[in-house]
């Protein structure tokens, strides 16, 4: 698949999201010693009890090299918190990826747990598992505290391919969240790790 409509795929898919019924979504900035990266979340209702996901995170560093990566997941909702996933992945020299699993939700008060199990069956076949964990205590009436971290991993036939920790805390203030922010990758069964540290400021809408 050619660059120029990889790029093109993140604003159709926008689109489509956002005829969804209850469309929304977030935008986060992160930027550190490496690199910056966008993140661009959409989400909505298609259909009873179906929803779509849309997420478009695009990373450019310091030398102006671009590298964006979406996915788009139709979702059908099983019982409570439990989905069903049908996902899309797309990058550069990817091409389309199709994935099959399942995704689950659960809100505690202050904490929630999301946790998404997928894979891919066609060619070099592997398993991804996705974990977010976020604590969001109230400190006054426009302020939350806000902890997270989102941990991925790909497993395929020779072991370990890839893996990374996004770890955020920092503040919530009416809606705009804000502070430390890092980003942790380890590749390959030796899992060689390389890192991005700085800040992120996001916003829900």
């Amino acid at each position: 698949m050619k660059p120029k409509t990889m790029l093109l795929i993140p604003a159709l898919l926008a689109l489509f999201a956002g005829e969804a019924s209850g469309a929304g979504g977030s935008v986060e900035v992160m930027g550190g010693q490496a690199n910056t990266t966008l993140d661009v979340k959409l989400s909505g209702e298609v259909a009873p009890r179906t929803g779509i996901f849309v997420r478009n995170r695009t990373t450019v560093d310091y030398n102006n090299q671009v590298s964006p990566f979406t996915l788009a997941d139709l979702t059908f909702n099983i019982a409570g918190g439990l989905d069903a996933v049908a996902e899309v992945q797309m990058a550069p020299g990817m091409g389309a990826v199709p994935r099959l699993g399942v995704q689950y939700f659960k809100a505690f008060g202050d904490f929630s747990v999301y946790g998404l199990a997928t894979g891919k069956a066609r060619e070099n076949p592997n398993a991804e598992m996705i974990v977010l964990l976020r604590y969001m205590p109230r400190l006054s009436e426009r302020i939350k505290g806000f902890a997270q971290v989102e941990a991925l991993s790909d497993i395929g036939r020779t072991g370990h391919e890839y893996s990374t920790q996004r770890i955020r805390l920092g503040l919530d203030i009416s809606g705009y969240r804000l502070g430390a922010a890092a980003d942790l990758v380890e590749t390959g069964n030796k899992a060689a790790m390389s890192y991005n540290m700085g800040g992120f400021v996001s916003k829900n809408f």
